[in-house]
């Protein structure tokens, strides 16, 4: 919950109105937004069915100061008929996670929100990996989160030596470092699920992506290593669970995995 605070600026008080368009299920719609809604005194609004038009009438209504979803959310939002950036102007904070957020959307949002905007990326129960403030035109960078230490390695190589500036490869999110302190005073089952939590991360199922989301991955995959992974992904011939995508293919930066 913290990092909704240190990362994305939340402030305590009841002025805090926030929506459920993320499951409660999953780490961001329970820890990020219901818990960290409760614990700073504000009002949670939970999202049935989420249906664009009704969603925005919604946050119209009830005055809604902050807005965490998915981009696939807000792409419905700001296509949704009657949609104009005055109907959301009660949202001062505008959050994103669950995938990456093509430039394209990434302006819209920009132009629709008179509110800061995050990207977060990689949340699990304690901590938030990596995240960017206001990331249209520079969505390949991003700055390490509460409780993470981050760094590029060679892919395939050493997980513990950090690639020179410039130089591609994996993301590497050390969190155990900075909470085994806190974690040797905790019961041993909680140490477990901890543990259990931080080395699986958490990730988005194929069914729960778009067509567009798909294609926009594949068609940006640029290492030849998981380009040739892909292929053989493609032709059935193997499960592959890895593949390196840039956050902006039409700017140079960073790839993930």
């Amino acid at each position: 919950m913290l990092f909704m605070a240190t990362q994305c600026g939340l402030r305590f008080g009841d002025h805090n109105r926030l929506i459920g368009l993320m499951p409660l299920s999953h780490v961001v719609g329970f820890y990020a937004v219901f818990l960290a809604c409760l614990a700073f005194n504000g009002t949670w609004y939970p999202v049935p069915a989420f249906q664009p038009s009704r969603t925005l009438d919604l946050v119209e209504r009830e005055q809604i100061t902050c807005l965490f979803a998915t981009p696939t959310h807000y792409h419905a939002l700001l296509s949704a008929p009657g949609f104009t950036p005055g109907r959301v102007s009660s949202v001062s904070l505008v959050a994103y996670a669950g995938g990456p957020m093509d430039s394209e959307l990434l302006d819209r949002v920009a132009a629709s929100f008179a509110a800061p905007l995050y990207d977060i990326y990689g949340t699990t129960e304690t901590m938030n990996s990596v995240y960017a403030k206001d990331p249209a035109g520079r969505a390949d960078r991003a700055r390490p989160g509460f409780y993470s230490r981050v760094r590029v390695s060679s892919i395939g190589g050493r997980a513990d030596v950090a690639l020179p500036p410039g130089e591609e490869g994996e993301l590497v999110v050390d969190a155990t470092a900075e909470v085994a302190s806190q974690l040797a005073a905790a019961p041993t089952h909680l140490q477990a699920l901890v543990k259990t939590r931080i080395q699986e991360g958490s990730s988005q199922a194929l069914e729960d992506c778009t067509e567009h989301e798909i294609q926009n991955v594949m068609a940006s995959v640029v290492h030849p290593h998981f380009r040739e992974r892909l292929g053989q992904f493609r032709d059935k011939t193997m499960r592959s669970s890895a593949v390196v995508v840039d956050l902006d293919r039409h700017e140079p930066g960073m790839s993930t995995s």
